[in-house]
């Protein structure tokens, strides 16, 4: 007698089950070296692998390199969507490491000198059950310790920025602080001349302008309980651009985070794999010694037709935040082909070209 158990149709039937109990998936492909993602209160840390994440909004976060850090990319991707985000390649940030040994150190403060008290940016690995704390342009004074910190605090829940002087403390900017998990975070702070910026796990989260303490050193704070990992000074790690593409089923949505400043023109580009090997370029588009644009297989340029998406031409906000809608191309000659969409940036008189963003995958 056969079992009917094990039937092909019940079978492909709890397979199908099996399918639909399954999270909705968006699949990612990321030219960086790392990048975090964040969504739906978790985080997943990826290499360049493929790698997949539940659908809804998220945000991918860049660590800082030699050249900056490339600006963090919020984006809203659908069930079953392909994104692929890219930015410009540049060597691992250069840090000088910081030995507990060469530290002055007073009741569960250490402290370093600085070399470019205007100008540092102190990271540091920390597991903390209590509160820990990291400051740049730390100095003493007769009523206690003076400078910018960036407090972790277990106790309140918050992520707060403080200027200490004279023994006051004011809160210029706070944050919540994620749950504790036991894991090990990354906590940055930097200062740029005024410009403060606190990083948690490559997120930005606080910024302020405050110009009160000038120079000083760096210095980390925290009690029996919290655990530095590693600590390293870095020089300031200026914003720069990033860019990703989400395809769907009928059309491809393209974004890219700009860095705050003048606002220019950008237009989308359209281009080829390249036949030949990658030719140095100036911001400009121009070789380097040649002086004169490369032969390059650009198939589309977008304009004021709008003939690659709505928003394929437009001037870039105050945000830094750009935008373009592409719909999937109907010709023939397009179709199975690999494509890289760069944004190129005009000036706002049309005369020069002043950048362009990190270029992304596209697959018709």
């Amino acid at each position: 007698m056969r079992d009917r158990t094990s039937s092909p149709a019940r079978c492909i039937l709890g397979a199908l089950l099996l399918c639909a109990a399954l999270p909705a998936q968006v699949t990612w492909q990321v030219d960086a070296p790392s990048v975090r993602w964040t969504g739906n209160g978790s985080q997943q840390l990826a290499a360049q692998a493929p790698f997949a994440t539940p659908a809804g909004p998220c945000t991918l976060h860049f660590p800082a390199d030699a050249a900056g850090k490339p600006l963090s990319l919020r984006l809203d991707p659908a069930a079953g969507d392909r994104v692929f985000a890219a930015v410009t390649r540049a060597a691992p940030a250069p840090g000088i490491p910081l030995d507990p040994a060469t530290a002055t150190t007073t009741a569960t403060t250490r402290t370093w000198a600085s070399a470019e008290p205007s100008r540092q940016r102190l990271v540091a690995r920390v597991a903390a059950k209590a509160t820990a704390s990291i400051g740049v342009r730390t100095g003493t004074s007769e009523r206690g310790p003076v400078g910018y910190w960036l407090v972790m605090d277990r106790t309140k829940e918050q992520l707060r920025l403080e200027r200490r002087f004279d023994g006051h403390t004011l809160a210029l900017a706070q944050a919540p602080l994620p749950p504790a998990d036991g894991q090990v975070h990354e906590l940055a702070l930097q200062a740029d001349g005024f410009a403060l910026a606190a990083f948690w796990d490559d997120a930005p989260v606080l910024r302020a302008m405050d110009g009160a303490l000038p120079r000083g050193n760096v210095a980390v704070d925290g009690g029996a309980e919290v655990v530095w990992e590693a600590v390293h000074l870095e020089l300031p790690a200026a914003p720069r651009a990033s860019a990703a593409l989400v395809v769907g089923a009928s059309e491809a949505v393209w974004q890219a985070s700009l860095p705050r400043g003048a606002e220019p023109w950008c237009l989308l580009e359209l281009r080829l794999d390249r036949p030949h090997a990658l030719v140095p370029r100036s911001a400009a588009g121009l070789e380097m010694w040649l002086l004169q644009a490369p032969a390059a297989p650009t198939v589309l340029l977008a304009d004021w037709r709008q003939q690659l998406g709505e928003g394929s031409c437009a001037p870039v906000p105050g945000s830094g935040s750009v935008r373009a809608v592409l719909p999937r191309p109907q010709g023939r000659l397009l179709r199975q082909q690999c494509g890289l969409l760069v944004g190129i940036l005009v000036s706002p008189d049309g005369e020069a070209v002043v950048g362009s963003t990190p270029g992304v995958w596209l697959g018709w």
